[in-house]
């Protein structure tokens, strides 16, 4: 399938909003905790209907541990045991070695490279085949339920630990909205905004400072 890749600092994911929340769609998210904070904290909403392999797989490494050899070899032909991290899996289950040389690249900038690009489809890309996978082997070991408990448990945990940390914790929006108000030329005024995406900025918020960032940008396209 085509894949495309929304830099969320750059373009706002408004008009995805009603696909995160749908409990009809389901979303594959490895290790759901960040886009779940994240998407609180800066959307206000939750993501409905997650499927996480790192969590699935947690559950089948524990249902593994109860059975036979034997047992396990006839679900997982040359089973060994393996990380459950994205590369992990990629690697146990589709034999591809998924390169993570960018993950620690500098993301903040003011354009996405197409290294990083790449690299965001890719991650994208390869959940379709792994959450197949893991899926096939959940149903064979008949822990569905308890699957489906252990995502769910994590997510509203996250929910829980966000909301927490919104209510405890002040945005930095103020200061942002300060910043833009003062730039003095469009290059600092973009650079401004940019490096607030990674700021606290909570969604009660954002409006107010992709606001004063547009009057802004307009303001100085003046002179």
């Amino acid at each position: 399938p085509e894949q495309f890749v929304i830099d969320c600092h750059r373009v706002s994911p408004d008009r995805i909003l009603s696909l995160l929340t749908s409990k009809k769609v389901e979303k594959q998210i490895q290790n759901l905790t960040f886009e779940q904070s994240w998407a609180i904290t800066h959307l206000g909403v939750q993501i409905k209907n997650i499927y996480d392999p790192m969590h699935a797989w947690r559950e089948i490494h524990k249902k593994l541990k109860t059975m036979s050899p034997e047992e396990v070899e006839a679900i997982i032909p040359g089973y060994e045991p393996h990380s459950n991290s994205l590369a992990g899996l990629a690697y146990a289950g589709l034999n591809i070695v998924l390169p993570k040389d960018e993950q620690s690249s500098d993301w903040s900038s003011k354009s996405l490279t197409l290294g990083q690009v790449v690299y965001a489809a890719n991650d994208s890309a390869i959940m379709l085949p792994l959450v197949e996978w893991t899926k096939s082997i959940v149903e064979q070991l008949g822990i569905e339920e308890e699957v489906t408990a252990r995502i769910e448990k994590a997510s509203n945990q996250t929910v829980e630990n966000t909301l927490a940390k919104i209510s405890n914790n002040p945005d930095d929006s103020a200061q942002l909205v300060s910043a833009l108000r003062r730039a003095q030329n469009l290059e600092v005024l973009e650079n401004i905004y940019r490096s607030g995406q990674v700021l606290p900025i909570y969604a009660s918020n954002r409006i107010k400072v992709i606001n004063t960032y547009e009057k802004r940008k307009a303001a100085l396209s003046k002179k």
